[in-house]
């Protein structure tokens, strides 16, 4: 073991990535990356962390040439500020509030819908509600504030993407099934309660922790961030 590695691993324990969830919510599918139990908590193998890790890492390096559209879900409390903040320093699709059924399998209606939301956020800004009455007016504004915080972060998926990457595979099994179902390929972390056939490229490591979470993510938008 290369003393690089060595010390990624050593970094890997100190920062609790390796704690899964206790047995009853064990996932069959995340059996091989299981290392023990620890009062019945599952332990992950963090050598097993850095190398799937390294492998969903070099596979972004060798896309990064070609453009990819990546598409980033994080919708549980602890993920939404990482996937928001990456999201829009690499300029990418994100949803950190709800999935929207259909987003990937019924991809047309969505972008008919994205359609007219950013037609109504244009009239909006050239002042184009003014003219209504103040009743109607108020209305539409409150419809668009509304589909904000939903439909803004979608502006940018003008297709399919290439990549969906999610934090947490069990709260995001849904977004997941969809990309599956489109033939997307699928990334990101799993802890011990997920699906991990899901993902064509797994990251077993605890998707509970803000430094579990902070540690994979800062790495990938490191491999992603365009050079100046």
């Amino acid at each position: 073991m290369e003393n690089k590695e060595k010390k990624e691993i050593e970094k890997l324990l100190e920062i609790g990535v390796h704690f899964g969830h206790t047995t009853p919510f064990h996932h069959p599918s995340m059996e091989k990356f299981i290392y023990g139990k620890r009062s019945n908590i599952e332990i992950i193998d963090v050598i097993k962390t850095l190398e799937k890790l390294n492998e969903a890492l070099e596979f972004l390096k060798k896309k990064k040439k070609e453009n990819p559209l990546i598409f980033f879900v994080g919708t549980k409390p602890i993920a939404k500020n990482f996937i928001e903040k990456m999201s829009k320093e690499l300029n990418f699709p994100y949803v950190s509030e709800k999935w929207l059924g259909g987003t990937l399998t019924n991809f047309e209606t969505i972008s008919r819908k994205l359609k007219k939301f950013k037609e109504l956020l244009e009239k909006k800004e050239k002042g184009g509600f003014e003219k209504l009455i103040k009743k109607v007016r108020v209305k539409i504004e409150r419809e668009i504030e509304k589909e904000r915080k939903y439909l803004e972060p979608l502006l940018l998926l003008k297709k399919l993407p290439d990549i969906l990457f999610v934090v947490d595979a069990k709260k995001e099994e849904t977004a997941l099934i969809e990309a599956k179902k489109m033939r997307i390929t699928t990334m990101g972390i799993c802890d011990t309660d997920g699906n991990a056939d899901l993902l064509d490229f797994p990251i077993p490591a605890n998707d509970d922790n803000k430094e579990s979470l902070k540690f994979i993510l800062e790495k990938v938008k490191k491999v992603l961030k365009k050079e100046k």
